[in-house]
């Protein structure tokens, strides 16, 4: 009975702490690929790129209706090139969230927060942003890309 417990104990540990290393090798993904979008890399950036790939920012502005845009993989490299890394916070492996996991993929999700002021006014942005990843021949893909960007007066 004793052994049994024991063995029953030593497999549990096993599946959650490669469950949890799993999550961990999702979430450095996600922050690697956040890295590579949010320095403008275009090199780094295309080789996470799934065909079919689309990114989409939606800005939501108090008192206007929410302006989305919808970019393609070549139109994203294309602005990326000859520009400089972008000012907006990264996230960190505490923020990241991931869901919608399956055998063939998941989406990683996070948000960051910056004071900005926009026409003299003073707001806190907030990105909430969300990639979607699926299984590559030797590493994750990303498929789908959304950012959603709230301003809220302060």
């Amino acid at each position: 009975m004793y052994i049994k417990t024991l063995a029953v104990l030593a497999l549990s540990l096993f599946i959650v702490t490669n469950a949890y290393a799993e999550d961990n090798n999702k979430v450095q993904s996600y922050l690697d690929y956040e890295k590579a979008y949010l320095n403008n890399d275009a090199s780094k950036v295309s080789k996470w790129l799934a065909d079919g790939f689309v990114i989409i920012e939606t800005l939501h502005i108090p008192g206007y209706e929410p302006d989305a845009m919808k970019t393609s993989k070549q139109k994203l490299l294309q602005g990326m090139r000859g520009a400089g890394p972008s000012t907006f916070p990264r996230s960190s492996a505490e923020t990241v969230k991931i869901e919608d996991e399956s055998e063939k993929g998941f989406c990683a999700g996070s948000s960051t927060k910056i004071k900005t002021v926009v026409a003299g006014k003073n707001y806190l942005e907030k990105e909430v942003r969300n990639v979607c990843f699926k299984e590559g021949k030797t590493d994750w893909l990303v498929t789908k890309h959304s950012i959603d960007v709230f301003f809220e007066p302060i």
